[in-house]
C-alpha cells in the first residue's frame, strides 16, 4: 500500500464499497493473514507485496458459496472498522435527533 494513501480517502472508500455491494457489509466467515503473495488488495487496488501482510477473508455469498477478498493488513482494518460502524445504527437517528 504506498504511503501517499490518505486513511481519511480509504475510510471513504471503504464506505462506498459496502454501500454499493463491491465489498462485504457481514463479518468474515473465514479470515487468513499471512505474507503478500502479489494480489490485488480489494480496497485500495494496489498488489500486496510479499514485504507486506496480506489479509485474506471469506464470507458466505449463498448458501453453497463464499466470495474471496483479500486486502493489505492496514486496508483490512479500515473496511473491518467501517463495516462495524455501519451495522451498528446511529445515536443520533436512533433517539430521533437530527444534526
Amino acid at each position: 500500500m504506498p504511503d501517499d494513501r490518505d486513511e481519511a480517502e480509504l475510510r471513504r472508500r471503504a464506505r462506498e464499497f459496502i454501500r454499493g455491494g463491491r465489498l462485504p457489509a457481514v463479518p468474515p466467515s473465514i479470515d487468513w493473514k499471512g505474507p503478500g503473495s502479489g494480489r490485488i488488495c480489494a480496497l485500495c487496488g494496489d498488489s500486496i507485496g510479499r514485504d507486506q501482510m496480506e489479509c485474506e477473508i471469506e464470507v458466505m455469498a449463498k448458501a453453497t458459496s463464499r466470495d474471496k477478498y483479500v486486502f493489505h493488513a492496514q486496508c483490512y482494518l479500515l473496511w473491518e472498522l467501517e463495516r462495524r460502524q455501519a451495522e451498528s445504527p446511529d445515536p443520533k437517528s436512533a433517539a430521533g435527533q437530527s444534526e
